[in-house]
């Protein structure tokens, strides 16, 4: 999740945290008083995100269908952009939010067979990534997270099913999309793979893994949590939720799925996928298969309840 840290912030936390060791009691006030200078050095957006600009051209779209560039503006005014893929007879389309990384040109080929297996494919970027206006925040991400769904009503087929899907840091947005937009009631299914379940805990296990950085993890205390999808997921239901996720996944850990499921309502699904690791759960043809499968009869049971 964390790759890059302003090094002011990091000197000044080695500086308080030799201070802590000589007496932990009279430095507490200005360890906290460090905290908050780090997060606001860093940003939060570099201490979360790690967007890039160019989009980049990658193959695996020429097999897939020539896509169309769609700009859409959020309710604070911050211009978006995204791809859209059209398949050739639709059944639905799906919304894709992707990871913290890179922009679309990266992260989209992973959903990009969805589109020969008869999905339309909407992939915004966040606000700083590709060619999305903005800096990116953990508030801001998820205001995206709004508009990027009421385009995806815009853009269906029809009046075909909206799915949401989120992919790690992606994953988390989905989640508080779904339990906040004004279509809610008419969102398809809410599918996440390789989420997290807290901004915090996943903060905190991510420093904690650097040989640099660990102190950081002290003072996650201070990222905003009040988007995190475990806060959230209780109130998607009866909106179908399916959680997926490698079990070898080393970055957001398999325990994170566990709670969330936990926390969901019905109907609700999670499916540990063995030997895949973050987020390549669903890489291989049989996953596919199983994910367009449970979409499908998601499309088939609501037009059952429609006869």
């Amino acid at each position: 999740m964390i790759r890059r840290q302003n090094a002011a912030a990091l000197l000044t936390a080695f500086f308080f945290g030799g201070l802590l060791l000589f007496n932990r009691l009279t430095y507490r006030p200005l360890l906290a008083l460090f905290a908050a200078t780090a997060l606001f050095l860093s940003g939060c957006g570099a201490f979360i995100f790690n967007p890039e600009r160019e989009l980049t051209a990658d193959p695996a779209f020429d097999a897939v269908a020539p896509h169309e560039d769609v700009f859409f503006t959020t309710a604070d005014n911050v211009r978006l952009h995204g791809w859209l893929f059209r398949a050739a007879r639709p059944k639905g389309i799906v919304v894709f939010l992707h990871g913290y990384e890179e922009n679309i040109s990266t992260q989209a080929r992973n959903v990009a067979w969805l589109v020969a297996a008869g999905y339309d494919l909407f992939a915004p970027d966040y606000r700083g990534h590709g060619r999305s206006e903005g800096s990116p925040s953990i508030a801001g991400i998820n205001v995206d997270g709004l508009a990027a769904l009421d385009e995806g009503f815009r853009l269906r087929p029809g009046n075909g099913p909206v799915f949401l899907f989120g992919q790690s840091m992606g994953a988390a947005v989905a989640v508080w999309t779904a339990a906040n937009s004004p279509h809610r009631g008419d969102i398809a299914a809410l599918i996440i793979d390789a989420p997290f379940s807290s901004y915090r805990l996943i903060a905190k296990e991510s420093l904690a893994k650097s040989a640099t950085k660990w102190p950081l993890q002290y003072f996650t205390f201070l990222l905003n949590d009040s988007y995190s999808p475990i806060r959230w997921i209780g109130r998607v239901s009866p909106v179908p939720v399916l959680i997926i996720h490698g079990a070898e996944d080393a970055t957001n850990m398999p325990y994170h799925s566990q709670r969330l499921f936990e926390a969901a309502g019905e109907p609700k699904e999670l499916w540990m996928v063995e030997g895949k690791g973050h987020p390549r759960a669903l890489e291989g043809a049989s996953e596919q298969k199983r994910l367009i499968e449970y979409m499908d009869g998601i499309i088939r049971e609501e037009a059952g309840k429609n006869r």
